[in-house]
């Protein structure tokens, strides 16, 4: 007896089959960069009651003005 195909994984009229990256294509300096920037914001913004400054915002961000 076969197994039954998972419909969820075949792919749907003029779909295309999913591709799998290489490993090394994976790695996106930038983008991990940016998401590790949003948790930062995300962990602030949940630790305060009030709404963030812009102040605060650049502080967690490590954004330095120059005088």
């Amino acid at each position: 007896m076969a197994a039954a195909k998972d419909p969820r994984h075949e792919p749907g009229e003029g779909q295309a089959e999913p591709r799998v990256a290489a490993t090394d294509e994976l790695h996106d300096t930038a983008l991990h960069e940016e998401i590790e920037l949003v948790g930062q914001l995300v962990v602030a913004a949940t630790s305060t009651s009030h709404r963030l400054s812009v102040q605060e915002i650049d502080k967690v961000l490590g954004v330095e003005h120059a005088e």
